[in-house]
């Protein structure tokens, strides 16, 4: 084979090479593809035998799948009594509740719905309950317990970021 000939034959290759790269590139298969991340299910109906039922429906829920996953998983850590986890998942502006009275409400409830979460528009109530230190976005969830004894409750709770984590105000 001449130069010629070995020349031509090896630009040709590089130009395919280059048309074949090119169109990779405009399909966008080229790009290096995100992976596709599921978020967790978060279930609208929890029950354990040893301890309260939990409702949490859809509808009740915040348009933040975040401050839905944090409340899901402050739910699940009343579920199992752990009055440790439960620390580090409240504000530190106010004395949480004791380990004794932790346990012993745990002991007490029997059901707990939550009714709605809702976005606040400013911290003014968050102050008025002592909370001074917090700032927007911050979430009132509305729930109604039924203790063992049958009587019941409706309750509030705050939700806002603290350290940069979600904590709840009790």
């Amino acid at each position: 084979m001449n130069r010629n000939k070995i020349i031509f034959i090896v630009g040709l290759v590089l130009l395919i090479v280059a048309v074949v790269l090119l169109l990779v590139d405009i399909t966008g298969q080229s790009k290096p593809q995100k992976p596709v991340t599921t978020r967790p299910v978060i279930p609208e109906h929890i029950v354990r035998s040893d301890g309260p039922e939990i409702f949490f429906p859809k509808n009740a829920r915040a348009d933040n799948y975040d401050v839905n996953a944090f409340v899901y998983k402050f739910i699940k850590v009343l579920l199992a009594n752990d009055y440790k986890h439960y620390r580090l998942m409240v504000t530190q502006q106010r004395e949480p509740v004791s380990r004794e009275k932790f346990e012993h409400a745990y002991g007490k409830v029997k059901t707990i719905r939550i009714k709605k979460i809702e976005k606040l528009k400013d911290t003014k109530i968050l102050k008025q309950t002592g909370l001074t230190g917090c700032k927007l976005p911050a979430y009132r969830i509305d729930a109604h317990i039924v203790l063992r004894d049958k009587r019941e409750r409706d309750i509030k709770l705050y939700v806002f970021r603290e350290r940069n984590q979600w904590v709840s105000s009790n």
